[in-house]
């Protein structure tokens, strides 16, 4: 083989090499990364939703200290979840904007290979700053659904802990029962009484 045949495969090589990667990477900035950031969305959500349920059903239950065990993984859940969403804005895309180092390699004997080397080094360090990143938002997402987790655990906790009725009481948090004051039918029939008074003094007429 010829030394114009080595080259001549060796860039071929190069380009395989160069597409492979930026197959990779446009997976990556295209599917996985979006697709992660659904997630955190999705989680994002459930936690609002939880906000949602206790609004409307813990608010007739007294303050225990039981209700810090669902503020609190929420809170924390929802703040590492934005803390993702803020990281998701950086990302790698490769590639090589540098016009003037475009021109530099028409003196090099092998300017063609040369580029492609260059991009593939470029797309290969992308690939690898975009795995940090995404590694470092599935942290962020591990923790936050262990607190979405115990938030949703400690909401049904509280619920089986205070009914809001029972047997037509109500119950309190402290374990109190507060009864309902008793109705007593109201009586429209005159009594005998005041009919025979009635029968005793009747009205005048003029």
């Amino acid at each position: 083989m010829t030394e114009e045949e080595k080259y001549s495969t060796y860039e071929q090589n190069l380009k395989v090499h160069q597409e492979s990667k930026r197959n990779i990477l446009n997976i990556m900035l295209s599917t996985s990364m979006p697709h992660q950031l659904q997630n955190i969305k999705t989680i994002l959500w459930i936690n609002l939703l939880f906000v949602g349920l206790a609004a409307q059903y813990l608010r007739d239950i007294h303050f225990s200290v039981y209700h810090l065990f669902f503020y609190i993984p929420v809170v924390v859940s929802v703040s590492l979840l934005l803390v993702a969403m803020l990281n998701k804005r950086f990302k790698w895309y490769g590639g090589y904007d540098d016009i003037d180092y475009s021109y530099t390699l028409y003196e090099e004997d092998k300017p063609h290979a040369s580029m492609l080397a260059t991009l593939l080094k470029n797309d290969d360090i992308a690939i690898k700053e975009n795995r940090k990143i995404m590694k470092h938002i599935a942290t962020f997402m591990h923790y936050a659904l262990w607190s979405t987790l115990v938030a949703f655990i400690s909401f049904i906790f509280i619920v089986a802990l205070n009914q809001d009725y029972k047997g037509g009481d109500k119950i309190m948090a402290d374990g109190k029962k507060i009864e309902k004051p008793s109705q007593q039918p109201v009586n429209t029939t005159p009594s005998n009484e005041s009919s025979e008074r009635s029968d005793k003094n009747p009205t005048q007429q003029k």
